[in-house]
Order: C-alpha cells, then sequence, then structure tokens
C-alpha cells in the first residue's frame, strides 16, 4: 500500500507544475456548459415546455447539467486505455511487469491524481453551471437536499471507478488487437447515448432500462439521479455491483493477457 501511495504522491506533485495550463483548462468547458444550456433553452422555446415530459423542466435541465459536469473528469478514457496499450505496442511490457507492483492498481493511483483534482473543480463548475442554468430558464434547477450528498458522494466514486476499470480493459485488449482506438471510438459513441449528458435517460424508456445492464450509465448518470433525488439506494447497490463486475473482467482479462504473453515468449 505504501507504494501505492507513493505513486499517487509523486503524480500529484507532478500535475501541480502546470497550475496556470490546469486552470485555463476549465474555461472551455465552461463554455461547453453554457452552449448545451442555450441548446435546450432554444428546443424548449421552439416546443414548449411539455418537451420535459413527466420529468418535469427542472429535473430535465438538472439531470443534463449535472450528469455533464460529473463527467468533466471522465475525459481521460484515452489515456488510461494508454498505460496498457504503450508498454505492448513498444516492447517495453517485460519491465513493466519486472516492477514490485500490480500495473492496474499502479496506472489506477496515477490516473486517482486526475479524478480528486478534477471532480473537485467539476464541483465549482456545477455551482456556475447552476447559475447559467437560472438566468437562462428563471428557475431553480439544483433544488438539492443535504441527504442526498452522502449517496452522491458514494456513487461519484464508484463511478470514477467503473470508468478507470472499463478503460483499462480496452488497453488490455491490445494484447490481442495492437492499436485500441478503434474500440475506444465505439465506447466513445455508446457513452454519449448512455451515460445521459445529452438527454436524460429516463425521457427515452427503453433507452433507460437498456442503459441499467451496461457501464456507461453509472459513470455520470446515476451520480446525477441520486443528487437531484431521481433515484435511491437501489441505484446504488446496482453501481456498487457493477463496479465489482467491471473489477472482476478487468483483473480476469490482465490475467489472459498476461498467459497470452508469456505463451508468446514474453
Amino acid at each position: 500500500m505504501r507504494k501505492y501511495l507513493g505513486f499517487f504522491l509523486l503524480e500529484w506533485r507532478r500535475v501541480g507544475e502546470f497550475r496556470l495550463d490546469f486552470l485555463l483548462y476549465w474555461v472551455e468547458p465552461l463554455f461547453r456548459t453554457a452552449i448545451v444550456l442555450l441548446f435546450w433553452k432554444a428546443v424548449l422555446e421552439g416546443g414548449g415546455t411539455s418537451v420535459g415530459g413527466a420529468l418535469g423542466l427542472p429535473a430535465f435541465i438538472g439531470l443534463i447539467l449535472v450528469s455533464r459536469v460529473v463527467a468533466l473528469p471522465l475525459q481521460n478514457g484515452e489515456r488510461i486505455a494508454g498505460a496498457m496499450e504503450g508498454p505492448v505496442l513498444s516492447g517495453a511490457m517485460t519491465a513493466v511487469l519486472c516492477r514490485p507492483v500490480h500495473p492496474v492498481w499502479m496506472n489506477l493511483t496515477r490516473i486517482a491524481v486526475d479524478y480528486f483534482r478534477l471532480g473537485g473543480f467539476s464541483l465549482l463548475l456545477l455551482a456556475f453551471g447552476g447559475l447559467i442554468a437560472h438566468a437562462l430558464f428563471g428557475f431553480t434547477v439544483l433544488d438539492l437536499s443535504a441527504g442526498h450528498f452522502v449517496p452522491f458522494f458514494a456513487s461519484l466514486l464508484m463511478g470514477y471507478l467503473i470508468h478507470y476499470f472499463l478503460y483499462t480493459a480496452l488497453g488490455l485488449m491490445s494484447f490481442w488487437i495492437g492499436h485500441v482506438w478503434s474500440l475506444l471510438y465505439i465506447v466513445t459513441v455508446l457513452n454519449m447515448f448512455l451515460a445521459g449528458y445529452l438527454f436524460p435517460l429516463e425521457w427515452v424508456p427503453w433507452v433507460d432500462r437498456l442503459s441499467r445492464y451496461l457501464p456507461f450509465r453509472y459513470t455520470s448518470y446515476s451520480p446525477a439521479a441520486l443528487l437531484l433525488g431521481r433515484e435511491s439506494g437501489g441505484e446504488l447497490a446496482r453501481q456498487g455491483l457493477m463496479l465489482l463486475a467491471c473489477m472482476a473482467v478487468t483483473l480476469c482479462i490482465h490475467r489472459w493477457a498476461l498467459r497470452r504473453f508469456e505463451a508468446n515468449g514474453g
């Protein structure tokens, strides 16, 4: 455990050297969030308030806003997959395996720095997004209850871990297919529709049902739904089961990948 903590602190100090670049990085997501809200404002004005359907407008806009902001720290999927793909393609996998640490857990300690730092800033961005939404729609979008914060943060943590194991598994596929960019593109498209930050999943019932059996929902939509009181403990339990499944699948793929590597003379 001490070794993994050392990796975490080393990565924290390294990324701290780029503070100005890190702050400027958040200008673009703020504008992007404002553009999405402006888009839905135009849709609602053109189609009437019934666009929100049974959700109601505050919940409709709130789910979109929170899902998008929660998903901002999850833009590092390529980096996660690349941490596994890179040594395979460069022939450096033997050196990686000689280290006295497990590659999956070592990379998690490094990626955790992104989750901590970007997650903290995303909560600040959520407050700005709430103000922008209030200015555009004239009502409070984020009507939050203190009792929702504990399940929200628990769901947020599990969502980050599901995201990590999902993209680590994709990166490990490089042992069989080489470059995994095509898989990343496919997963990105699926994520756009099933993670809930383009439209609330409840808005389309069959998409909502399908999303409960796939990991994408649990990375961003579940924390948003729990924060806004749209879901309860059952969603948190399903998310925990999905996390265990993703972790188990990733570790199994890693074991099979090592067997393949050793069988080929690695």
